[in-house]
């Protein structure tokens, strides 16, 4: 099923290069974010942050309070951080598109659900260093490797929350005082996810942007893609396979762009 929605994607994605789209900000979007190619500097850092997580055979026991890894749910299990690096916290070239996400957008606030280890944190901080973000957390022992890496690289605008989505979306929106760059992850169900994207309703602006993770992990998590796509909200949506990118501009023309990514 999986491989089917992937060849469908490679089959139909395209403005791999912003050309056939009609709108600049769009264009823009493409060209200098998804195709950007150049190297920041935060990216010395966040390859280094990954690196020392690949290095590190200790192990740690977790507590899963979403969605399990496929479909087995565990409450208790013991991995190594190097294993929950390699495959639990995101692909690098994602962690990049997300530091260039807020580099280009430079939102006054960030709200990420689901700091694992922190390495996506770490990108979306880089990337915005003016913006206050706010990350949550619901397992003890990732939010503490992740308090530590945020500590050694010396990231005061971060605040790590710590509990369940449900709890703790909440209370972040509520300091955040409005929805500006949002990445949507860790709890990668149809019913969780539209139920996080209702409390986001009233904090959305028209610059504020949300990212969905996973978008094709699962039936259930394409149905929600497409619910939110065609929600009142949302203007502009991107697919980008992996993740779906949602804009919140009236100016902008309603349509999904599948890009290559």
């Amino acid at each position: 099923m999986v491989i089917s929605r992937a060849f469908r994607y490679y089959l139909f994605s395209r403005h791999r290069r912003g050309k056939g789209l009609s709108y600049p900000c769009v264009q823009e979007l493409v060209r200098e974010v998804f195709s950007d190619r150049k190297h920041y500097d935060a990216y010395r850092i966040m390859s280094r942050a990954r690196r020392d997580y690949l290095a590190d055979r200790s192990r740690i026991t977790l507590h899963d309070l979403g969605a399990g890894h496929g479909n087995k749910k565990q409450k208790h299990h013991v991995r190594r951080i190097r294993d929950i690096a390699r495959h639990s916290s995101g692909h690098p070239r994602y962690h990049r598109l997300l530091c260039r996400l807020a580099r280009h957008y430079a939102p006054a606030t960030v709200i990420e659900t689901g700091t694992a280890l922190g390495l996506g944190t770490l990108a979306l901080a880089l990337g915005a260093p003016q913006a206050g973000v706010f990350t949550i957390e619901g397992d003890p022992a990732l939010a503490d490797r992740a308090a530590m890496l945020f500590e050694k690289h010396g990231l005061r605008n971060i605040t790590l929350l710590r509990g369940s989505f449900d709890e703790q979306l909440p209370a972040a929106l509520h300091n955040a005082g409005s929805a500006g760059l949002v990445f949507l992850d860790g709890h990668h169900e149809e019913e969780a996810t539209l139920r996080y994207f209702g409390m986001l309703l009233p904090y959305l602006r028209k610059e504020s942007i949300v990212v969905v993770d996973d978008i094709h992990w699962s039936a259930g998590m394409l149905r929600a893609w497409d619910i939110l796509r065609h929600h009142e909200k949302v203007s502009l949506s991107v697919n980008l396979f992996r993740m779906g990118i949602l804009f919140f501009d009236p100016a902008l023309k309603k349509e999904t762009l599948v890009v290559r990514y």
